[in-house]
């Protein structure tokens, strides 16, 4: 996902299909299950590394969604699908970008609520029926 987040910054014309390929690999992130997160950072041997990567892929999808608004909405679903990564400081990383990202105004504080409300509570009640049963 980096090499497309890398490409689209440095050729905006290829960052919306771009950014449709790293939504789709968010949904199949997200359907993981948990025992199966640590496939993620494969390659990547230790904290220090998998920290770095998860602050690198969070500080690029700010910058997308700051130079092309036409991505804002797929970046802020791509952040709220990996919400739900329990690895790597994954999820939480996710959850503070889309709590900064809320402070962007009144239509990005909607788009953020629009992902809590369709992507993340739904995923943590699901959580919790899993675990119940």
């Amino acid at each position: 996902m980096i090499e497309l987040q890398d490409e689209s910054l440095s050729n905006p014309d290829r960052c919306v299909r771009n950014m449709s390929q790293i939504y789709d690999a968010t949904d199949q992130l997200q359907a993981l299950p948990p025992d199966q997160y640590t496939e993620i950072f494969r390659g990547l041997n230790d904290d220090d590394q998998r920290r770095s990567a998860v602050e690198n892929f969070i500080q690029q999808m700010t910058l997308l969604m700051e130079r092309h608004d036409t991505v804002r909405s797929i970046a802020l679903r791509c952040l709220g699908k990996l919400s739900v990564v329990t690895k790597g400081g994954l999820g939480e990383q996710c959850l503070l970008a889309l709590g900064e990202a809320m402070l962007g105004g009144p239509a990005m504080e909607r788009e953020v609520l629009s992902v809590l409300d369709d992507l993340i509570i739904p995923s943590i009640r699901s959580k919790q029926l899993q675990d119940e049963s």
